[in-house]
């Protein structure tokens, strides 16, 4: 959502219930700006809506909207949104290896042949030449392929420590 939106998400954890022109104000942002970052983050559940009337009759005129936020729901918005990208990450790792299957096959014939043939003390051509079964484009292409889903699994850990924090959250909140 940004850092406008966050400083308008920080402002609302700090005073709890606000105006919309209160919030302008409060967060120095242009009035039109702030009412689409806040509809933005109200239809994404981070910020709730709270009507207060002043008459029974709940006409808008004579009624008070404050901005507030939910932080129990807003955690489990937001861990349901992780939930969904430790899937997509899950999904793209599988996508990865699929496509290069035969690629990672053929290195680890080579692997393997490699390894039978330095244990019975084979001379550094030989060994040079095992190497060479894989073209140096296709060791590029290796290359990409573990540096991508290195960087899919440091993702995905950086994600589970998220769910964990946040689940965390929600089972205390839930029990207090």
């Amino acid at each position: 959502f940004g850092s406008r939106c966050a400083r308008i998400f920080r402002l609302l954890l700090r005073k709890r219930h606000l105006e919309q022109k209160q919030i302008e104000d409060f967060a120095m942002i242009p009035g039109k700006e702030a009412k689409e970052m806040m509809y933005k983050m109200l239809s994404a559940n981070i910020v709730a809506l709270q009507e207060i009337p002043k008459t029974p009759d709940h006409a808008p005129s004579r009624t008070f909207y404050l901005y507030t936020v939910n932080t129990l729901s807003s955690a489990r918005m937001l861990l349901q949104r992780c939930y969904k990208c430790v899937a997509n990450l899950i999904e793209r790792r599988l996508h990865e290896t699929k496509e290069n299957r035969r690629l990672l096959e053929k290195s680890q014939r080579v692997e393997a042949i490699l390894a039978s043939v330095q244990a019975t003390g084979a001379e550094a051509a030989q060994l040079q030449e095992i190497e060479e079964m894989i073209t140096a484009p296709e060791r590029q292409q290796l290359e990409t392929l573990k540096h991508n889903v290195n960087k899919i699994d440091a993702s995905e850990n950086q994600v589970d420590e998220t769910i964990f924090i946040l689940e965390s959250y929600i089972n205390s909140t839930i029990r207090h």
